[in-house]
């Protein structure tokens, strides 16, 4: 299964991180890393492709509102 995780750089992140990756191990993971917290004036290119795919009528789960 392919899974996005999106986490600040800190150090909650950094212990929760170290906890996930052995039981997902068997997984592909794609990890997005903030260095800082609060709202962006321009989204990464990967979070926007994410809105699109995840906005298309085929998509068949809710996703957030990425801005």
């Amino acid at each position: 299964m392919k899974i996005t995780i999106l986490a600040n750089r800190d150090l909650a992140s950094c212990i929760a991180l170290n906890r996930l990756f052995p039981l997902l191990k068997d997984h592909e993971l794609c990890i997005f890393l903030s260095a800082k917290v609060g709202k962006y004036d321009r989204l990464p290119q990967a979070l926007l492709d994410l809105k699109f795919y995840g906005s298309s009528p085929e998509c068949k789960f809710s996703t957030p509102n990425l801005g």
